[in-house]
Parts: structure tokens; C-alpha cells; sequence
């Protein structure tokens, strides 16, 4: 695939909402924020390819940025792309479609076997966890520890049939099936999806998780990072993308929000005393992405897409 078919990118100048000569990009990591500790996030999982293709790099498309330069750190399992995604059941997870798009070194990034699971740790520690494949090596050559991360490869990934590479957060969704289920328990489970079209409203206090880097430009965080984001101005935000398919939500000039190397992950916010997740990670801004709002996937309109597949 050409760069140019890799890359995404959208002026804002016209938009003030955005402010000028702002140019939007596909993220995959989180700006500020604090650590989380295991067991926080258990809905949380690290999409990552396994080693497959050569050529390492995080899943970034802008119009300035070769992708081969933007090079996770290799101070856990070796990613040679990698999104956050959110457990929807003990066998499918949520992500975002465009985290498949394009190749490394000429393997097809849309290809289930080249793709893993990390769940029930927020560290991107190397660690040998249990393998889903072979249960039985678990049982009998290493004790029982709740805090072992578990991996499980893939083995489907169903983009939004809508979904194409120019669009903004409308279709920009995807689900994956794991090759085994996954044992739920105080450090794996799933989360809530939110199914009101009408929430959450402006000013909601939200927040948003993943696995990157604590300033613009600066290295991924070696442990999954969670950052509060309210919801933004609705008037302002239709400005940039359909409502009925995204929300916006950050700050401006807080350096906190998303950055390159979080994409797929989840926006939850807190109501009637329970965690739901409202929105997936799709875009942030390029030039500046800690200090202006990011775009978000508005998971209600695609509630029944997803049930229609997991179910």
C-alpha cells in the first residue's frame, strides 16, 4: 500500500472549534494522565501483531511521518504494530477498524494471524502469562498466579462494512474473535456498552485508557495510562465530524488527551454508579494532540451491529 493510502489527513483550519492550521491524525496513545495498576482496567487489552511480519512501528497515519519511525520501545513483547481494544465477551474484543489498514513489510495488517491479545495486566513487561493455546502446559509446568496476563491469538477481525480509510469516526469500528476464550475473573472481564443515543451529554466528566506516551513525541508509558476527559461542546464538534457517529472529548491547552499509539481504545464514563463505554479512539489532532479535543467512535449507533456479530 502507498503512503498515500496510509495517510489521513484533515485540515481544520476552517473549523474554530479546532482552532487554525490543525491537521487531525489516527492515535494510539495516551498524553498525561496516571498509571493504572492490575486489576483497574480488566476490560482493557493490548492488540498487538506477534512478531510475524519485520519491520516495527506503531499504527500512525499522518501527512509529515513516515510509519516506520514511530518505534514502540522494546521493553515488552516486541510489537510490530499495535491499538487498544476493550473485551466485549470472553471471545470477542472492540477496536478501532482502521488499526488494520495497510501492511508491515508485505503482511496485510488485515490479516487475523499475524494479530494477539494481551489481557489482565496493564504492564508492557515482558512476562511469559499463560498461553490459551496450549491450557495444559499452564496446569503442569507453572503455579497459578492471578496476575499472569493471559494471551490468545486471533482468529477473525470484522470491520464496519462502511468503514473506509477517509472517513472520520463514522465506521471507524471493529470487532475481533479470539481463538479461545478468555478466563474472566478479578483481572479479565468485560465492560459495559453504552445504548443511549443521547448520552453522555456536553460536560460529561469522562476518561479515557491506554498504553503510551506521557507527552507529545515522548516514549509509550510501560504500563497502561488513564487520563480524565470531559465531553465536549456538541455545536462546536458537529463542526468536524456527524454526531449521530462520533463525540468529541478533551481539553484545549491542558496537555492531557490521546496521541499516536492509542487507537481503539475506550472512552467510559461513570453513570447511575457504573462504568459504560461511550466511545472508541479514532482521531486527535496532529500537531498538538495533549491540547485539543479528541474524536471519538459514538458506540450506541453501533450497538446492534456488534450484538448481531458476538451474539
Amino acid at each position: 500500500m502507498s503512503c498515500v493510502s496510509l495517510f489521513l489527513v484533515l485540515c481544520l483550519g476552517c473549523f474554530t472549534a479546532f482552532g487554525d492550521d490543525h491537521v487531525l491524525s489516527r492515535v494510539r496513545r495516551i498524553i498525561g494522565g496516571t498509571p493504572l495498576s492490575d486489576g483497574e482496567a480488566p476490560y482493557l487489552t493490548f492488540v498487538f501483531t506477534d512478531g510475524t511480519s519485520r519491520g516495527k512501528r506503531s499504527i500512525f497515519r499522518s501527512s509529515f511521518q513516515d510509519p516506520q519511525t514511530t518505534n514502540p520501545p522494546g521493553n515488552f513483547d516486541d510489537p510490530k504494530a499495535f491499538c487498544t481494544g476493550s473485551l466485549v465477551n470472553e471471545q470477542w474484543a472492540l477496536t478501532a477498524a482502521h488499526c488494520f489498514d495497510g501492511t508491515t513489510s508485505g503482511v496485510s495488517l488485515s490479516d487475523p494471524s499475524v494479530w494477539r491479545l494481551k489481557l489482565g495486566t496493564a504492564s508492557l513487561r515482558k512476562t511469559r502469562g499463560n498461553s490459551k493455546r496450549f491450557p495444559w502446559f499452564n496446569q503442569r509446568f507453572r503455579k497459578t498466579n492471578a496476575h499472569s496476563p493471559q494471551y490468545v491469538e486471533i482468529d477473525r477481525i470484522i470491520r464496519h462494512p462502511d468503514y473506509t480509510e477517509d472517513s472520520l469516526a463514522k465506521d471507524d469500528i471493529a470487532v475481533v474473535r479470539l481463538r479461545e476464550p478468555v478466563d474472566f475473573g478479578p483481572y479479565v472481564r468485560n465492560i459495559e456498552f453504552n445504548t443511549d443515543s443521547d448520552y453522555p451529554p456536553d460536560g460529561t466528566e469522562c476518561f479515557t485508557q491506554g498504553w503510551g506516551c506521557t507527552t507529545n513525541d515522548g516514549p509509550v508509558s510501560r504500563v497502561a495510562r488513564t487520563v480524565d476527559l470531559p465531553i465536549y461542546d456538541s455545536a462546536d464538534c458537529s463542526n468536524v465530524v456527524d454526531m449521530d457517529y462520533g463525540l468529541c472529548a478533551g481539553y484545549f491547552n491542558e496537555n492531557k488527551g490521546v496521541c499516536s499509539g492509542d487507537s481503539g481504545g475506550p472512552l467510559i464514563c461513570e453513570r447511575d454508579g457504573n462504568f459504560v463505554q461511550v466511545g472508541v479512539t479514532s482521531l486527535a489532532n496532529k500537531d498538538d494532540p495533549g491540547n485539543s479535543p479528541a474524536i471519538f467512535v459514538r458506540v450506541s449507533k453501533y450497538i446492534n451491529w456488534i450484538q448481531s456479530i458476538v451474539s
